[in-house]
């Protein structure tokens, strides 16, 4: 079982939950540079501007447990 965004949620759950977590800072910067440049250059076309998530592991995945 995994989740998304690593929030308080999965840290807290009975589960210790793997989760994918993004750099919200890299995200932000990224999204008002892109802002910027489209204010600059209106006619600019779209782009994807791809930020890489940290996959933390914890023990809702892996092995199972030896019976």
């Amino acid at each position: 079982m995994t989740g998304y965004d690593d929030t308080r949620f999965a840290r807290l759950s009975a589960v210790d939950l793997t989760t994918a977590s993004q750099d919200t800072v890299a995200l932000g910067q990224r999204a008002v540079e892109a802002a910027v440049r489209r204010i600059e250059q209106p006619d600019l076309p779209p782009q994807r501007i791809p930020v890489e998530p940290r996959l933390i592991i914890r023990s809702s995945t892996g092995p199972p447990a030896a019976s």
